[in-house]
């Protein structure tokens, strides 16, 4: 009857949007439990406690407990089980229609209904909270509350017993910048211990957020000279559709297998014969620290990419540019800089950088915020606003750079000398004005220093390891990504913009003279690339 009941649950409140209610899978509330080690004598509380899953899961793993160590329908365990369900089970909810359901759906689970209360978290009396002494809290909070509902667990973690855990499971823009004001009073009271990612459809049909699984140790301000787990776990074996959850890849052993992770880090035993896309633990699993910003407590924020771009970077932003410039050659639109140099690229380019490091220069990691405010557009500017006219307009995408035409149509401009990055990590250097698009898609970053062609080319190269981090289920952000770090040169403390140019220079020139010669061009293209190069000649001589 309980699992019949769960099951009625999932659309007892049609999509719950309304309400902002979206039941957690029982498989998930019983992770969590297991997450916090949940024993007999524990005292367990819900704040948002909805359908009660997470008090279901707690008092069926207590009941476990009691039959560890007491032999089962003893007199002993009974009494114990007694006990749990009546003294050690607190559960607070709001909402009228989902009280009525969490109470019957504790009475046919076994029945632990005895501290579920219908009120309002915030307005009940610390007394309630003296008296229950609680050491563990699970949540599931409201989408629709302010911040996410991450106040819910500040609240929680502040009436508990000196080192309680606590869980919650919430939107991942709570933990990315969105919830800073409480992210921030949090660390300043209580640990973070654990990060884990869900899958981006955890929760379809009914809602489509990006989940993560936060972890507290209460009453310990976080020390942020200890680092902080984060876990990957998009990948749980399902596969979600509107109306069934299949399984593809042996959840249940992936559930066990995350367990193992969370407690045994890298010494975990993982049987990977048995997946058909095995785990590997060295990109599920990182450490890392977490600043006091409280705007960095996801996976993605800390997942170990090397920052440092490659010359294949270098090679790949630089020729994209310059195959565009030729395209625009075509379209008498030529607004070509530099010089070309002979083509011996590989000695220069180390000759370059043994100079540089001879005469003190080095690599540093630079956050973004750093080096650049963003601007986002308050326009969508889609192809029935282009006709040619006016400005160029920048969409997400990679195909001529992003660049899908001109209009006039009135929106936000960017200024030329600028870099973009889109939706989906995409970073181009901009050389021309152009038309603003909507955030969604592409954001300005302005630079707080002075950007030419060169350097703004060698910093997009720096920032190509974007991509690998966003997609269209997770998009670009600057919340998510102010506090990344490129990989540049410092010479004397400062950047050193003179090694970019003379970087990119070399390159330039070798790409000119050999990448684009390299493509099978039609007649009319090879015209306009001499044209390309016959003005760079010029250029060349004048320096």
């Amino acid at each position: 009857m309980g699992e019949c009941y769960s099951e009625f649950l999932k659309y007892a409140l049609g999509d719950g949007k309304e309400l902002g209610i979206v039941l957690a899978p029982p498989y998930v509330t019983k992770m969590m439990t297991q997450i916090l080690d949940i024993t007999s004598t524990d005292r367990v509380m819900d704040l948002a406690t909805g359908s009660a899953g997470f008090l279901i899961s707690s008092m069926e793993q207590m009941i476990e407990d009691v039959y560890k160590n007491t032999a089962k329908h003893s007199t002993q365990a009974n009494k114990a089980i007694l006990e749990l369900k009546t003294k050690q089970l607190l559960g607070i909810e709001y909402n009228a229609e989902m009280f009525a359901l969490a109470t019957s759906n504790m009475i046919l689970r076994g029945d632990g209904s005895s501290k579920i209360y219908k009120a309002n978290t915030f307005e009940t009396e610390d007394s309630l909270y003296v008296s229950f002494a609680p050491t563990r809290i699970l949540l599931n909070t409201p989408f629709t509350w302010d911040y996410n509902g991450l106040p819910f667990i500040e609240f929680g973690l502040d009436r508990m017993q000196k080192h309680g855990l606590g869980a919650i499971i919430i939107q991942d823009s709570a933990g990315n910048g969105q919830a800073t004001p409480i992210t921030q009073s949090i660390l300043t009271k209580h640990t973070l211990k654990v990060g884990i990612k869900m899958p981006i459809d955890l929760f379809q049909p009914m809602a489509g957020a990006q989940t993560s699984i936060y972890i507290f140790e209460a009453k310990i301000p976080h020390d942020f000279k200890k680092p902080v787990k984060f876990i990957d776990f998009r990948n749980d074996g399902y596969k979600r559709t509107k109306r069934s959850l299949q399984e593809v890849d042996k959840p249940a052993q992936r559930y066990k297998d995350i367990l193992k992770i969370y407690k045994q880090v890298l010494n975990a035993k993982l049987d990977n014969s048995v997946y058909e896309k095995p785990i590997n633990l060295s990109e599920v699993y990182v450490e890392d620290f977490i600043s006091d910003s409280g705007a960095d407590w996801n996976f993605d924020q800390h997942k170990k990419i090397d920052t440092t771009p490659t010359l294949q970077d270098f090679k790949k932003c630089v020729s994209e540019y310059l195959a565009w410039e030729v395209s625009n050659v075509l379209k008498n639109q030529n607004s070509m800089q530099g010089g070309l140099e002979e083509n011996a690229l590989s000695p220069r380019l180390r000759e370059l950088e043994k100079d540089f490091k001879q005469n003190g220069g080095e690599w540093r990691d630079i956050e973004i915020h750093k080096l650049f405010t963003p601007q986002n557009g308050g326009f969508d500017i889609q192809k029935i606003h282009l006709n040619d006219k006016g400005h160029q307009v920048v969409s997400a995408g990679l195909e001529n750079n992003g660049v899908i035409g001109k209009t006039d149509i009135k929106a936000r401009i960017f200024p030329k000398n600028t870099l973009t990055c889109d939706m989906f990590g995409n970073v181009f250097y901009r050389d021309f004005e152009y038309k603003m698009v909507t955030h969604a898609r592409v954001m300005c970053l302005h630079p707080l220093f002075e950007l030419n062609k060169k350097t703004g080319l060698y910093i997009a190269s720096a920032m190509n390891y974007f991509k690998l981090l966003f997609s269209f289920a997770d998009m670009t952000t600057w919340s998510k990504i102010s506090n990344l770090k490129l990989s540049l040169p410092v010479l004397n403390e400062q950047i050193a913009f003179n090694y970019m140019e003379s970087y990119i220079k070399e390159l330039e020139a070798y790409l000119k003279v050999t990448g684009l010669n390299d493509y099978t061009l039609s007649q009319k293209e090879k015209d306009a690339l001499k044209t390309f190069e016959s003005a760079h000649k010029t250029e060349r001589e004048r320096e």
